[in-house]
């Protein structure tokens, strides 16, 4: 069967910026410069003061949701993969409204003033899943696998390390990841060197592989000649260990 793929959007003069910055990973918002409320949609007049004056800024993405429907009977067939799935509206911290779909939780888990916040995704007209997807999903995969070995940020910092910087990345792709497909990433410390090691990415829908992929991260500290330069310190074996390495 051939993919549906979703709708896109056709940005105008009044909402260029708006889907520019979407495509960026940020919601921007218009703010009056009459009487300083923040709206949304874009619309070249401010709908409460009249003024045609206007700016851009990035808004924290961050809202609660006031009222939502579980979706059973898609109104696009594009959308079919994705039933049952929540569609809700979100009063963002700046004022203004969006709806959009709820995702992160069961539907049934919903519930009136749950603190959400604004996430993107990316596919192209065929419905593909864009690369850069993985990446981030890499990313977040990595440091979620070391708070879960006891070595979150919170910690590291504790430590006086800065974090987990990423010196190296890779991927392999074996078949497309598609609009509405329920993957799995599945990640795991690979090996070690002195100062160096890999995580290892496998990325998986309905237990078929779609993609391998790879990092390369220290441990990052300050450098010593320069506080802005970070350097890689050598790796601890208590660290080694909590990835179950001797």
């Amino acid at each position: 069967m051939t993919a549906i793929p979703p709708p896109l959007p056709e940005p105008g003069p009044d909402t260029r910026e708006f889907w520019e910055g979407c495509r960026r990973h940020e919601l921007r918002l218009q703010r009056c410069a009459g009487c300083a409320r923040a709206r949304c949609p874009p619309r070249p007049a401010c709908p409460w003061c009249g003024s045609l004056h206007f700016g851009w800024f990035a808004a924290s993405g961050r809202g609660h949701l006031v009222s939502w429907t579980v979706v059973h009977r898609p109104t696009l067939a594009a959308f079919e993969a994705l039933v049952p799935y929540a569609a809700g509206v979100v009063e963002l911290e700046e004022g203004p409204m969006l709806v959009g779909q709820i995702r992160g939780c069961d539907p049934t888990e919903l519930r009136a003033d749950l603190p959400v916040r604004v996430e993107f995704g990316h596919c192209d007209p065929a419905g593909i899943v864009w690369y850069p997807n993985f990446y981030e999903w890499f990313d977040a995969a990595s440091h979620r696998l070391a708070e879960r070995a006891g070595a979150g940020l919170h910690v590291l910092r504790a430590q006086g390390f800065v974090g987990l910087p990423l010196a190296e990345s890779g991927a392999t792709y074996l078949r497309p990841v598609r609009f509405g497909d329920d993957v799995q990433v599945h990640s795991r410390v690979s090996g070690f060197e002195a100062r160096r090691f890999r995580v290892a990415h496998r990325v998986l829908r309905d237990g078929e592989l779609m993609l391998e992929g790879f990092e390369v991260r220290f441990l990052g500290q300050p450098h010593p000649d320069d506080p802005q330069r970070l350097r890689a310190a050598p790796i601890p074996v208590e660290f080694r260990r909590r990835f179950g390495f001797d």
